[in-house]
Order: C-alpha cells, then structure tokens, then sequence
C-alpha cells in the first residue's frame, strides 16, 4: 500500500479500505485584505448643510443672499467697463498712423505753427540762407570795418601764430556759436557787407551771438543793440534801407527780423550797419549773420508759409 497522506484522510480523500475517492477536494485558501473600518461620527457632531451654504428661504438667509448678489452684479459691471475700455484702447491704437503726419514737409508745418502759435518771426533754421559761404557768397573786404586789432602776447607776434578771426566767420552757417569764435571791429559802430549767392528780394535777417550763460564772464556787453540792414543791386551803390532793429541782449541767440517790403527788387548784395552795441566801447562781436529770401519767385515763400 501507498503511503497515504494524514491530512487528506482527514478531509475524508480515502475510504475505508485507504482507496482515493476524490481528486483534489482541497479547499482553497486565499488571502483576503482587511477592510479598515471607518471610526463612526456622532449624529450631534454632525452640521447641516443648511448652516454652511444657506438656503434662500429664511429672512436673514435672504439677505446674505441680496449682498452676495449686489457684490457679484458690481464685479460684472467692472469687468464690462473694464471690457469695453480696453477695446477702445485697441482699435484707437490700430487707426493711429505715424505716417499721416509726414504728409507735407516737416518745415511747412513748422512755418505754420511758428506764424500761428509760438513766434512772430519764422526760425532761421527754416528759411533759406543766400548769405552762406557754402553756397558762393563772401564778404567784401574793402566795404566793411577794419577789424579790431587785439593785444596779442609777443610770441604771437614773433612766430605768427595767433591768428585773427576774419569776417568771414559770421556767414558760415554754423548752428553752434563758441564764445570767441566771432568777428569783431573796433569801438561801437562798424559794417559788413556781403556778397549773396544768389538775386533775391530779402525777406528777413537773422541776427546771432552767444547766449550771456555761455560767456565766462555771465555778460555780453559786445552784442551788437541797434543795426540797420540796407539790400544793394550792384556793391557800388548806396542801398536800399530795408529796416533798423535791435537786438535782445536777453533773449534767443539767433532772432530773426522781418524786413520792409521790396518784393520786385532783387538785390545781390546786403550791407549790415551796427549803430550801438550793449555796452562795450572797445570793439563790438559779430558771430552770425544769415540773409533770407526765395530765389524763384517774390512771392513763392509768402505761399510756402500759408
């Protein structure tokens, strides 16, 4: 006989007589998880729901519920405003053009403004200059003043060094004025004639010099006060006075001053007299001297600026 198994004749595997009757009677064992068991809450403990979110039945529910309400109804209405502020914004950024204010030349609007708002004279910089050395014009030596004879230290005078500024200086164009860069003459009164590039009936002149805050000394008694400007036709003639101004010892360094009309002449020529200066009755300093008129028509720089 086999050698039989005690615990499967204890689940009955064998009859009597130790013969297998069943096959595989083993009862399976599996492993099942414990389930955790969740601690149990008092009832009591327990708030209703009607306590945290409360329902809009009662009288005090109700206004709880008219103040959330009035909050979320001003939150809306910000964020429509906020809304529609914002797209306005946008579309007035995208009709924005830069190119539209470029539609005339920049100095046809400057004349424009210059003559409706701000000056009573146009700036020098917009208006033609027909008394600049870059264009052919020049000074004529033998109609103008002598120039101011400085002291100059010996060595200057030995090795010929320093050098002194000739009239030219004042119909360079420069936009920059330098304290000692100028012309000067000898005592209170003195002139300066010029040859222009070009026939034209003068419109205005310009007048500059350096500002009292740039000079070393906080002073500019040299400024020319009174002068008198006359337009020639041929350089042997008298001229033809065309104004007398003064200049503003405190106001911008160039000021430009609009003549008497003599649109049909056309003059070539133009012969500036200063009749006082500020103050100084040594000498007297030129810096900048501009002429201005239109070549092509009497009239074309009246229309430019309309």
């Amino acid at each position: 006989m086999s050698r039989r198994s005690s615990r499967l004749a204890s689940l009955g595997y064998y009859d009597s007589n130790g013969i297998p009757t069943i096959n595989y009677k083993e009862t399976p064992w599996r492993s099942r998880k414990r389930r955790r068991v969740r601690p149990q809450v008092p009832e009591e403990m327990i708030s209703p729901v009607e306590d945290e979110f409360p329902v809009c039945n009662t009288f005090d529910a109700e206004e709880e519920c008219s103040k959330i309400k009035l909050l979320l109804s001003m939150l809306y209405v910000f964020l429509i405003i906020f809304s529609v502020g914002l797209a306005f914004l946008i579309s007035a950024m995208s009709i924005y053009r830069p190119e539209q204010y470029i539609e005339q030349p920049c100095f046809q609007i400057m004349h424009k403004e210059n003559f409706k708002l701000k000056w009573k004279e146009p700036k020098a910089e917009f208006l033609p200059n027909v008394a600049l050395a870059s264009l052919g014009a020049n000074v004529v030596s033998g109609r103008t003043s002598a120039s101011y004879n400085w002291k100059r230290p010996f060595f200057c005078k030995l090795f010929r060094t320093c050098k002194l500024v000739s009239p030219g200086v004042v119909i360079q164009g420069s936009s920059e004025l330098l304290p000692g860069n100028c012309w000067s003459f000898a005592g209170q009164q003195g002139h300066i004639t010029i040859n222009l590039s070009h026939k034209v009936p003068i419109s205005h002149v310009t007048l500059g010099h350096i500002l009292k805050s740039v000079s070393p000394s906080g002073t500019t008694p040299s400024a020319p006060k009174e002068f008198s400007v006359y337009g020639k036709k041929t350089v042997e003639d008298e001229g033809t006075l065309l104004g007398t101004f003064t200049y503003d010892n405190d106001g911008d360094q160039f000021q430009t001053f609009k003549t008497e009309d003599h649109s049909e002449d056309m003059f070539s020529s133009v012969k500036l007299k200063v009749n006082s200066n500020w103050g100084k009755p040594e000498y007297t300093c030129l810096y900048n001297v501009r002429v201005h008129g239109m070549i092509s028509s009497p009239y074309s720089n009246q229309k430019m600026l309309e």
